[in-house]
């Protein structure tokens, strides 16, 4: 189930659209560089479509309310609009991604047009988003109408896995689907010249150059997938320890591959979720993503790891604790009891011992060590009187040299724990337990009621949104009125009582929702026509 706060935030999506949008995706700061036409239609005002459209992700399942907000006619033309004005006026001016490809600057937004297509798809009136979201999380149909056109969309895109999709992806699901008559038809990227165009043909080349881990040849037959079972490594992985492209797309023939990060794998079937394949495996969800980040946090896009290699447990090199092996050769020994104490034992030294030996002249800790057959940390901890470089030996004095039982249970030794406290039962506070919520929990915004069902971080509650306060999108959401938000955080009203300059500082904690207890106010809620619930 999400959180509140998760739930809070996407509720600024679902819940809160005003009359009148006005946001750029280049703000008028970022285009300096590009020729004035150029900018210009970079940094044109988007007023037909919420803010949120240009943060939409093709790997998110929306709610229905949410798909209908966003979805609109009038917000998918002015974007298709957009982007054919900044394909126009850009011609030329081009831009290299996070991953060093070299792209036109319009690509960006032609990826938004696309992200927003691919969300807002629609079969036999139902939205696509919503059908793969149940698929994805319950299982089902895994060929899936919504899936094909979903997937020819994506192979027909000429930016991101577009060509991966196009060349491997689409092919094999149309064929294991026995779907027929959707063909995909390549859209050419634009290149900065003739030469850089990309060839879907070649193979990659693979780089295990400088390899830190192991060097594996590839072999005649091998593929992507059976590489990366074979050397227990998940194929996105080895994909990106190697700087291949996505989804084994044109996967080297010859060459070498470095192996890193090396794990348990497991080859991911149809039919399998998140859940069903972490409960398999006796792990949580939230470890199977962390083992594999590749997977989105909401494993929405788990189809598409059908057939490769996941992680089932840490990636790379695993941690093994210190060992509490002697650094000497001398393997030591313990006893079962312990002996009598001499008269001449040393101050400080341990009187539970299984051995003491007398210092004699010319004894040192090393020539103890060597001939009692022990390590010299363990010496230093059975006689803690003794200093660290072990200079202060007593000539005729005694020390313990053989620990009775286990070294772990002489105070000073790794993983030493003390068995009783020291501190009388009646010294002792109370046994209360008090749940940290947050290392930094913040204090109560001054005057706020605490008897309260539902406080939240004022950090969680920093929208930024103009002409719309944060008590409104609170209101939007929770469904409590912005009087009573002020009733319950007296703070909130400031040297105003105006709402619409109500917000939440960052300091401090707020009361949300006072509980079924709560009276309700009578005053009116912020016009219809600035909110619609």
């Amino acid at each position: 189930m999400p959180s509140p706060t998760t739930l809070l935030f996407q509720a600024i999506l679902v819940h809160l659209v005003t009359v009148t949008w006005s946001w750029q995706l280049f703000p008028d700061s970022e285009v300096g560089d590009y020729s004035e036409k150029c900018a210009d239609a970079l940094a044109t005002n988007i007023t037909s479509c919420i803010p949120a459209v240009g943060g939409i992700s093709t790997d998110t399942f929306y709610s229905q309310h949410a798909l209908d907000v966003i979805c609109k006619t009038k917000c998918r033309d002015e974007l298709r609009n957009y982007e054919k004005a900044v394909t126009e006026q850009c011609r030329g001016a081009f831009y290299t991604n996070d991953w060093g490809t070299e792209n036109p600057i319009s690509a960006v937004a032609s990826t938004l047009v696309f992200n927003f297509d691919q969300v807002c798809l629609k079969n036999e009136g139902q939205y696509c988003n919503l059908v793969l979201g149940n698929l994805t999380q319950n299982g089902g149909d895994e060929c899936n109408k919504c899936l094909l056109l979903q997937l020819r969309d994506q192979a027909q895109f000429p930016y991101g896995s577009g060509p991966a999709v196009y060349s491997s992806v689409y092919p094999s699901f149309t064929s294991s689907c026995k779907f027929t008559g959707y063909p995909a038809t390549v859209v050419p990227r634009p290149s900065s010249s003739p030469s850089s165009t990309p060839t879907s043909s070649s193979s990659a080349s693979p780089t295990a150059t400088g390899c830190s881990g192991t060097k594996y040849t590839i072999k005649e037959g091998d593929t992507c997938q059976s590489v990366s079972k074979s050397q227990s490594i998940a194929t996105f992985q080895l994909l990106l320890d190697n700087n291949l492209r996505a989804y084994c797309a044109n996967f080297p023939k010859a060459g070498d591959l470095c192996i890193k990060n090396k794990c348990s794998t497991y080859t991911v079937q149809k039919g399998d979720t998140c859940k069903s394949v972490a409960k398999a495996h006796n792990i949580s969800t939230v470890q199977l993503r962390s083992y594999n980040p590749w997977i989105d946090g909401g494993c929405y896009n788990f189809n598409r790891t059908i057939g490769t290699e996941i992680c089932m447990d840490e990636p790379g090199d695993k941690y093994h604790a210190p060992s509490s092996v002697v650094t000497s050769t001398a393997v030591p020994s313990t006893a079962s009891t312990a002996v009598p104490t001499p008269t001449n034992v040393a101050d400080n030294s341990t009187r539970t011992c299984g051995k003491y030996y007398e210092i004699k002249k010319g004894d040192s800790c090393d020539t103890i060590v060597q001939e009692l057959l022990i390590s010299r940390e363990d010496f230093l901890i059975l006689n803690p009187g003794l200093n660290t470089n072990c200079t202060n030996l007593l000539l005729g004095v005694s020390y313990c040299v053989l620990p009775v039982g286990d070294m772990e249970n002489y105070p000073g030794a790794p993983g030493y724990m003390p068995s009783i406290s020291k501190i009388p039962w009646d010294s002792l506070p109370d046994a209360t337990y008090t749940p940290m919520l947050k290392p930094d929990k913040l204090p109560l915004a001054p005057r706020t009621v605490r008897d309260c069902a539902t406080i939240f971080d004022g950090r969680d509650l920093q929208f930024n949104l103009p002409g719309v306060s944060g008590c409104q999108v609170v209101h939007a959401f929770w469904g409590v009125s912005v009087a009573d938000l002020l009733q319950w955080n007296p703070s909130l009203k400031g040297t105003s009582n105006n709402s619409t300059d109500c917000s939440f500082s960052k300091e401090y904690r707020y009361c949300i929702d006072k509980g079924s207890g709560a009276a309700t106010s009578t005053s009116p809620t912020p016009s219809s026509s600035r909110l619609a619930v």
